[in-house]
């Protein structure tokens, strides 16, 4: 340890480096108390903690500025600086009032420039002495530091210090209730994805609300997007879980009733990628692709039940398939969901349908397992799959001779890329949207969620919520030419 130390020109043992230090922590440690809260003060006031980190920074950097020597001589390193302030915040002992520490401080700050004493505070231990001295002789022995650097690393130890000691507010959703509103009946595939995220996700978020789910079922699922879009506070507190094929049709502008900009939502996350299938019931006869071409072409009226005219994979499927390849299967709208198409279809009003594997081979499998006319027969699919129940089935496009045609599929299924997207209204806080939006990232690798998921058959492929808007902006960038080429989908009722 060094005999010396240079302060100021002359000669300074290590105790008085020492004690000069200890006062400038007392004095700091006495503002920022005396700023955190007091008896003087009736009632708790706001906390300026960069009022805090000023007043504090300037008290220090007085006392450690002074016994800093010239440059060239031995010094304090920023290290030591901060680990002599970070010592003294950590040294309060609990249970001490704010009053109490702020008088302790002063006392002991008036003793020591009475006596030239050490600064020792109540509480404090022998060993913290003992450490804080080998510190601050340490010190004495390493290169000297800047005016920038001093200041800088007193700045940062004050500021974490300050930032320890400040009482945190309670997290915004501690309390609360979050509402997802799902565009689709109970016991259909949005609904099910719907809750099992549900019932995981409030763990990860700060304040671990609760997550209720209400149906709001009508047109697809518009209107629970209208709703979100223009309805919902933007406060984090309302999500929506609706169909993204809207994007698409919103982007043939093709319906009057989507009120909503897509680029605008909060984008969540979304738990997978779909895959539209194609299936057919039992009782029907046809049971392969070809065999349906060759019915429609004989005459047979195959009847696709669906949700809405258009805008999703239930309607939309069938038309471009038709569209594309030249069968003539007739399209029946009106149902609230994936979960009554099913009805009808065991009901016989529907022969076939088209809609997520990911969804129907879940909430479909009764009727996939079932036998005879009441068994529900997947004969083709949009993308390739490894799925044994599926992988062996033909592409929906594959039947397309004409090229052009045939990409229209490519530029269709943009929006399966990512199925079941959560999302916030616009103008929702940026703050809670990432906190969702990392709640969301967590509840994906939550072994209770996946345990959950598997049990329950669920696909996953999750998307993040910043991939999901660079997908977002593709559909909605949909060219004029390939626009007017896609009108049939909206009936022809969309301008390009």
């Amino acid at each position: 340890m060094l005999d010396y130390i240079v302060h100021g020109g002359t000669k300074m043992k290590p105790t008085i480096f020492i004690r000069t230090i200890s006062l400038g922590l007392a004095i700091m440690l006495s503002a920022v108390i005396a700023a955190c809260g007091g008896e003087a003060a009736p009632a708790p006031a706001p906390v300026d903690t960069g009022a805090i980190v000023k007043e504090a920074v300037e008290q220090a950097l007085k006392s450690a500025a002074s016994a800093a020597p010239a440059a060239s001589s031995p010094g304090v390193s920023p290290e030591d600086v901060a680990s002599l302030i970070q010592d003294a915040m950590k040294s309060i002992p609990k249970g001490v009032s704010a009053a109490e520490i702020a008088k302790i401080a002063k006392d002991a700050a008036d003793a020591a420039a009475a006596a030239n004493a050490p600064v020792i505070p109540k509480g404090i231990t022998a060993k913290e002495v003992a450490q804080a001295a080998q510190e601050a002789a340490k010190a004495a022995a390493k290169p000297a530091m800047t005016a920038e650097q001093l200041q800088a690393a007193v700045a940062n130890a004050v500021k974490s210090a300050v930032s320890e000691a400040i009482p945190k507010e309670a997290p915004f959703y501690e309390g609360k209730n979050i509402r997802l509103l799902v565009g689709y009946s109970a016991g259909g595939g949005y609904d099910t994805y719907g809750r099992a995220i549900a019932r995981h996700i409030g763990k990860h978020i700060p304040g671990k609300p609760d997550v209720i789910v209400e149906n709001m079922t009508g047109a697809g699922s518009t209107i629970a997007a209208n709703y979100l879009f223009s309805e919902a506070k933007p406060d984090g507190l309302t999500l929506g879980l609706w169909n993204s094929n809207h994007l698409f049709i919103k982007a043939l502008d093709g319906n009057p009733g989507i009120m909503f900009a897509g680029e605008k939502f909060g984008w969540i996350g979304a738990p997978s990628d779909g895959n539209p299938v194609c299936g057919v019931m039992g009782f029907i006869g046809p049971k392969t692709m070809d065999e349906m071409v060759k019915a429609s072409k004989e005459g047979t009226r195959i009847k696709f039940g669906t949700t809405s005219e258009f805008g999703s994979s239930l309607a939309d499927v069938p038309r471009l398939h038709n569209y594309t390849v030249g069968t003539e299967w007739d399209i029946i709208s009106g149902y609230k969901g994936s979960s009554k198409v099913r009805l009808a279809l065991q009901e016989k009003e529907v022969d076939a349908a088209c809609w997520g594997w990911e969804s129907m081979s879940v909430t479909g499998r009764a009727m996939l397992d079932a036998e005879g006319e009441d068994k529900f027969i997947p004969f083709a699919k949009l993308f390739p799959s490894e799925d044994p129940e599926i992988s062996d089935l033909p592409l929906l496009q594959d039947l397309a001779t004409d090229e052009v045609k045939k990409n229209l599929w490519d530029i269709w299924s943009a929006g399966y890329r990512f199925q079941r997207p959560w999302t916030t209204p616009p103008g929702t806080p940026d703050d809670r949207l990432q906190t969702l939006r990392q709640a969301f990232d967590a509840t994906m690798e939550d072994p209770e969620f996946l345990a959950d998921a598997n049990k329950a058959g669920l696909y996953l492929n999750p998307m993040k919520g910043e991939e999901i808007e660079q997908h977002v902006a593709t559909i909605l960038r949909l060219g004029k030419d390939d626009c007017k080429a896609l009108q049939f989908l909206v009936l022809d009722r969309g301008s390009c």
